[in-house]
């Protein structure tokens, strides 16, 4: 299955290539009008992105998870607080104060802290970020607004850490960035061939494809926090 999704995605994605190599000039155009041309770009889009998905399904699969008998038993209490807080907070709560990604920062950290002092010294403040939550929640919103302000900064210090200094990426960080330059150069394409409907399109469905690769890459080499 994920072989035939490769083939599906590459396959279709040459097609697009090669339409839009023709669209230019640089090789004799298929023998199609060009309304068949675009028809047949934007449909070849949606398999394309299929094709992404199966394999990105097959990865999560396949991708090993964390072994939670090597975690020391400070990572357990962190998770033990976590769960807690998951029985009794609402769902929107729960995303808005990041809980599994704290989760995942503290099995990482839990896993640098025998080698790295900063990793180390990062786990009283996860300590205290789990500890403090339910009185932070519970707070008045104009109360606790410079608390709430410490503690998503003392998230995203420590991701911002992680990718610089252990090379770590955020779920769908190459995703992100594949998407935003596909759509540049997408635009690009469609002012340069005088067709803004379909730069776009292939720029954002090339961006997808590659973005898509690079995250399950990082996934498979265990770079993902």
């Amino acid at each position: 299955m994920k072989a035939l999704a490769w083939y599906t995605a590459i396959f279709n994605i040459l097609i697009i290539i090669i339409f839009i190599l023709s669209m230019a000039g640089l090789i004799p155009p298929p023998p199609l009008t060009t309304f068949e041309g675009v028809a047949w770009v934007i449909l070849t889009v949606p398999v394309v992105i299929l094709g992404i998905l199966v394999i990105n399904r097959s990865e999560q699969i396949q991708m090993q998870q964390y072994d939670m008998e090597t975690h020391s038993q400070w990572y357990e209490d962190i998770a033990g607080e976590v769960s807690r807080h998951k029985d009794w907070l609402t769902q929107k709560d729960y995303k808005k104060y990041k809980l599994d990604l704290l989760l995942r920062i503290a099995a990482r950290v839990d896993g640098f802290s025998t080698q790295y002092a900063e990793c180390q010294a990062f786990q009283p403040e996860i300590k205290k970020l789990t500890q403090d939550l339910s009185n932070l929640v519970q707070m008045p919103k104009q109360t606790a607004k410079e608390e709430r302000k410490r503690y998503f900064r003392t998230i995203s210090n420590m991701v911002k850490h992680l990718q610089k200094q252990h090379k770590l990426v955020t779920e769908g960080y190459y995703l992100g960035i594949g998407t935003a330059i596909g759509t540049a150069l997408g635009t690009a394409l469609g002012t340069a061939l005088g067709n803004l409907a379909i730069g776009p399109t292939i720029g954002i469905a090339l961006g997808l494809a590659i973005g898509k690769y690079l995250d399950n890459k990082a996934r498979k080499e265990g770079r993902v926090i």
